[in-house]
């Protein structure tokens, strides 16, 4: 069988690249919960697709949750972060910067270590439902707020 996981990273990055100019029209919170939701759609897509050993449906999870990663959740919270930033703008975006970047690391990461222990599946269908359950609090922490000021804001 093939190693698919280069092809997967450019599929993952670029639906994401090629989706941010639709992404940057649309305000920060709706951006980053349509990316919550899409996150949680190509997931369980792309493990379905492993699990039934079906490349077009681990392909398009990969696209969906590309375009939830690095196109709607990371401008949307970057604009955010820029928004509440005020004069410290440089050091609050530097931090998003750094805490993105772990954010799409640790994961892979653990997902990896998991996998060799406990098999690919599994440990798919584990860290999916922790996925699930975390953005399924995002959608509805985002309902609550509605567009009430930031608490960061004074």
């Amino acid at each position: 069988m093939p190693n698919w996981s280069g092809a997967m990273l450019f599929i993952f990055v670029i639906s994401g690249v090629l989706i941010q100019s639709f992404a940057r029209k649309l305000a920060a919170k709706r951006s980053q919960k349509l990316g919550s939701i899409l996150l949680v759609i190509g997931y369980l897509t792309f493990t379905c697709g492993a699990w039934l050993n079906v490349l077009a449906l681990v392909i398009a999870g990969v696209a969906i949750a590309g375009t939830a990663c690095y196109g709607f959740t990371y401008l949307g919270g970057l604009a955010q972060v820029v928004k509440i930033a005020d004069s410290q703008s440089a050091r609050v975006t530097s931090g998003y910067f750094v805490c993105a970047y772990l954010g799409y690391g640790l994961p892979v990461v653990l997902i990896g270590f998991l996998a060799e222990n406990l098999g690919t599946i599994a440990t798919l269908f584990g860290f999916g439902a922790i996925l699930t359950i975390s953005n399924i609090l995002l959608i509805l922490n985002y309902q609550n707020e509605k567009d009430s000021p930031s608490r960061f804001q004074s």
